[in-house]
């Protein structure tokens, strides 16, 4: 599948389904091979993002810090280049916080938020 460039790095991503768009925001030290399996049914009845996060599988590795609101403005990126005006986005774990400054920071990209297994807080600013 493709790589596409975004917030100035090279980002791997699948945009396959039937559907609305439901953008697929995945943990820490997840990648999309890791989250294949959970996918599949969904593209039935949604054209489903999954998408490498920076410095994850198939994505590029940048130099650190990596902060959430980075991480955030890449899944932004991508959705403007692939022309999603908005979506449900579903976020887990790292994902989820990741989603919730979404939600502050790009509300209108946002349909329905559906946060799994999060936080509130991080101990650190960068990760």
């Amino acid at each position: 599948m493709p790589h596409i460039k975004a917030n100035n790095i090279n980002i791997y991503y699948e945009y396959e389904g039937d559907g609305p768009p439901l953008v697929i925001i995945g943990g820490f030290a997840s990648d999309h091979k890791l989250l294949k399996e959970f996918v599949e049914p969904l593209k039935k009845r949604f054209k489903v993002l999954l998408m490498d996060l920076r410095g994850l599988g198939d994505s590029e590795v940048t130099p650190p810090p990596y902060s959430i609101d980075l991480l955030a403005k890449d899944v932004f990126e991508l959705m403007n280049i692939l022309n999603i005006e908005n979506a449900y986005i579903y976020g887990h774990s790292l994902g989820s916080i990741i989603l919730q400054t979404m939600c502050l920071n790009y509300p209108q990209k946002i349909k329905k938020a559906i946060h799994v297994s999060f936080f509130h807080e991080l101990l650190r600013r960068t990760i």
